[in-house]
């Protein structure tokens, strides 16, 4: 019988990974922060990133729902995260 690690070093990973998941850390900021998933696109634009607004909702509803999932019971660390530079100056142009 497989044990997980002689799976894992045999087979890859097939799942899809967003374009968005370099940014997850961003984008969740941005918008537990307030900002409008319109203005979330701008940021992503100035990133190189085209994703349509309906694009944006999806995700962010997706790794919500992932989230809660995978914290369900454990303790939730609300400090906040550091952010990059990119982001930083981004949130400075929006106060």
């Amino acid at each position: 019988m497989k044990t997980l690690e002689q799976f894992c070093k045999q087979n890859e990973p097939k799942r899809r990974k967003s374009k968005l998941d370099v940014y997850y850390e961003e984008i969740t900021e941005l918008y537990d922060r307030g900002y409008q998933i319109e203005q979330i696109q701008d940021f992503l634009k100035s990133q190189k990133i085209d994703i349509s607004v309906r694009g944006i909702r999806k995700y962010l509803q997706s790794r919500k729902t992932i989230q809660v999932k995978t914290v369900h019971g454990a303790q939730i660390n609300n400090e906040p995260t550091t952010r990059s530079s990119v982001t930083q100056s981004f949130i400075d142009k929006y106060k």
